[in-house]
């Protein structure tokens, strides 16, 4: 299958900690709704769901050994045609907002 993307694909990332630090990064695929986590450049997280009736999703994954952290990102649809518009997201380190996508 080949990959694609779309104009409403969502990607971004973001360190998490202080001694041990990890570059996270969040990827989200309109066509086939799959969310997906990378940490330091290896995933470690995959979901799909292709229909659903909830208007947010929540994604969470901890990361770290000696200093884990609790890494989420909440996804929010719009109500009307949500397959066809951008979904807006937000990430958070330990229940703490650190940004909106």
């Amino acid at each position: 299958m080949k990959d694609r993307s779309t104009k409403w694909d969502v990607s971004f990332s973001i360190e998490v900690g202080d001694q041990e630090k990890h570059q996270v990064e969040f990827r989200w695929a309109q066509w086939n709704a799959s969310a997906r986590f990378f940490v330091d450049g290896a995933e470690v997280f995959h979901e799909k769901h292709l229909m659903g009736l909830k208007i947010s999703r929540k994604y969470e994954i901890t990361v770290g050994d000696r200093e884990p952290h609790a890494v989420a990102v909440v996804k929010k649809r719009p109500i009307p045609s949500s397959a066809l518009r951008k979904q807006a997201f937000s990430a958070f380190i330990d229940d703490h907002l650190v940004g909106e996508y």
